[in-house]
Order: structure tokens, then C-alpha cells, then sequence
């Protein structure tokens, strides 16, 4: 204990010994600092974000909205379909970083009403109160025209709001893109976008397929639909949605087609819906039901877009009950093609 005193009675009397053991200190603490500041937390490990496979040959979906125990009523037993069918990859996608600029225009946007972006994936102009977003990852294009709907007395019929939105689209994307494009549905819609008669619509939507070797290319979307637009009574474009949409395609390969009479007996859980009700309220009983009826009316042989693929798909068309809800348009698919 008296040598211990001694020691340290040495070290205060000795300048020199000081400033070394004040040098020894602060580096042992800078060390400290870097071992604990360098050690990766709880946290960090499980927020890294692994690298994405690549998407080939059958791609697993999802529902817009979860859906109950399905219940599917027939009326089609069998279509003609080839033995084989191709398997697309898009090439290009029609909303790509090369068009952006060309689409903004189009659609009445200068260089300067761009806005600052934090991600190169997505690129967003505004003027006033119009706005267009292009999100290239999603293939996704939004364009409002920021405008009240404006009523008209006299009555347009289908045929007319499907020429005026096929004319919008081809303003925007070419002759090319526009003559691909099939009819879908023209749907009238109250304030609220709830499904009301024409002589009461307030707001017209209008949606097309895109096609591929003459069949329909669905998509996931509020009407299934690759291109809807938004217009009112005096026909001017109140907004329009494009997504999966392609310009160019390349071929996966022919694969082996299932005929639809072997796929109804298990088509109860096989079944996916990529339409969804416009009316809120609507959506909310359909997924608290605990059973969706399907009563199907017809179908066809398609291609679904999705993760940039085209997929062979039955297309169904019909009508969807639950709980209180009443023939609600239904669109579902079933696979063409199975894995092997």
C-alpha cells in the first residue's frame, strides 16, 4: 500500500509522466469509440434490404385487396385455346426515362414546371393545379388535368366516349399505341365515383386493353384495365392512368397451355380478381364477407401484364355478390399456363 502511495505521489510530481499517461489515456478512448461506433446494431442487420431475383417464367400475384372464401358459378366449361402459348418479356415499357420528356409535353407541361425528384425512377411536373407523374420502376403514368367536371344537357353514347378517349391516348402515345388498343368499358360515375345511369354521370371513365396477336392484355387495376381515362360530359380529359403498358416485347418461349375444363374444378382457390369496386363502401363489405359469388358470364383467352411479363391468362367477366353488395362487375383469371 506505502509503495502504491509512493507511485502515485511520482507521477503527480512528474510533468513529463503525466503528459504521457494523458496521451495513453486519450487514445485508449479514442479506440474505445471506434470498436462501439463500428459494431453494427440490431437494427441495422435486419434493415438491409436483400438483392431482388429476376422475374422469369410463372410470377406469383397478389390481390388488389384481400379477398374472402370465392364461390365461382359457370357458365363457360371450355374455350379453344393452341397447345402452346408464348410468354412475353417487355422490352421497353411505354412509360420510359427516354419518352418522359416527350409525354410531359404532350400533355401541355414545359421543362420548367418540372419538379425536383429523389428518386431517378420518378419524375413529376405540375402547373397550377395539372399534374403528371411518371414512375418508370411501376411503368406508371397519372395525369391530372386538375379541372372540375363540367355538365352537359345533351347524351353521348358510348361509342362517342370511346372514340374521344382513344384520341386522347393517341395524342399522347402515337397512332401506333392507339390502334393496339381494345375497348374495355365505358363506366358513369357520380361525385362520389360510385356507379350511377348516364343521365346522371358526372364524370365518364373509359378503359382499353392493350393486345397482343389480337388477344386483350389486362393489367391489376381499379377496371383491369392498361389505359383508363377520366372524362366529363363536354368530353374533355379530366385525367388518365396508364400502367403496365409496352412498347416492344420479346418471347420467353412457347410453353404448355392447360384447357379450362381441367382448371374449374379447382378455380375456388385458383381464381384472381383484378378489378375492384369503384365505391369505397362497397370494397369494405366485399373483404369483411365471408363469401364472394362469382357468377360468371363469359370468357376469353387473354395476356395479364404484370412485373414486365405477359402472361396467358382465361379471362373471366361477370358479376360478384357479398353480403348485401349485388352484382358488382367482376373481372377474374386463371392461369393458361401451369408449372411443369
Amino acid at each position: 500500500m506505502k509503495n502504491l502511495k509512493e507511485f502515485f505521489q511520482k507521477i503527480t510530481q512528474s510533468p513529463k509522466i503525466l503528459v504521457l499517461v494523458g496521451i495513453f489515456l486519450f487514445f485508449f478512448i479514442i479506440v474505445l469509440i471506434i470498436l462501439f461506433s463500428g459494431k453494427p446494431t440490431e437494427k441495422d442487420a435486419t434493415s438491409i434490404t436483400p438483392t431482388p431475383t429476376p422475374v422469369v417464367g410463372i410470377i406469383t400475384m397478389e390481390e388488389p385487396v384481400p379477398t374472402p372464401t370465392l364461390k365461382i358459378v359457370w357458365t363457360t366449361q371450355d374455350l379453344n385455346v393452341p397447345e402452346t402459348m408464348d410468354i412475353f418479356s417487355i422490352k421497353n415499357p411505354l412509360i420510359n426515362q427516354k419518352t418522359g420528356d416527350l409525354l410531359a409535353q404532350k400533355l401541355g407541361f414545359e421543362s420548367s414546371n418540372e419538379q425536383e425528384s429523389i428518386s431517378e425512377n420518378l419524375r413529376i411536373w405540375s402547373k397550377g393545379s395539372a399534374s403528371i407523374i411518371l414512375n418508370f420502376e411501376d411503368n406508371l403514368l397519372q395525369y391530372s388535368a386538375g379541372t372540375l367536371p363540367q355538365l352537359a344537357v345533351q347524351n353521348v353514347t358510348d361509342d362517342t366516349y370511346f372514340v374521344t378517349a382513344r384520341n386522347y391516348s393517341q395524342n399522347v402515345f402515337g397512332i401506333g399505341t392507339a390502334q393496339g388498343l381494345i375497348n374495355h368499358s365505358v363506366t358513369y360515375l357520380d361525385e362520389h365515383d360510385a356507379p350511377i345511369s348516364s343521365d346522371k354521370a358526372v364524370v365518364i371513365r373509359v378503359s382499353f386493353y392493350q393486345s397482343v396477336n389480337v388477344l386483350p392484355v389486362a393489367t391489376i387495376s381499379q377496371s383491369g384495365a392498361v389505359f383508363t381515362l377520366y372524362l366529363d360530359k363536354k368530353l374533355s380529359l379530366l385525367s388518365m392512368s396508364v400502367k403496365n403498358a409496352y412498347s416492344e416485347l420479346s418471347s420467353l418461349g412457347k410453353f404448355k397451355t392447360t384447357p379450362l375444363v381441367d382448371l374449374i374444378s379447382n378455380s375456388d382457390s385458383m381464381a384472381l380478381r383484378i378489378n375492384a369496386s369503384s365505391n369505397q363502401d362497397i370494397s369494405s363489405e366485399m373483404v369483411s364477407s365471408k363469401t364472394i359469388t362469382f357468377n360468371q358470364a363469359s370468357a376469353q383467352t387473354a395476356y395479364l401484364s404484370k412485373e414486365n411479363q405477359l402472361i396467358p391468362v382465361y379471362l373471366l367477366s361477370g358479376t360478384v355478390r357479398a353480403g348485401i353488395v349485388q352484382n358488382q362487375p367482376g373481372l377474374y383469371i386463371l392461369p393458361i399456363i401451369l408449372p411443369q
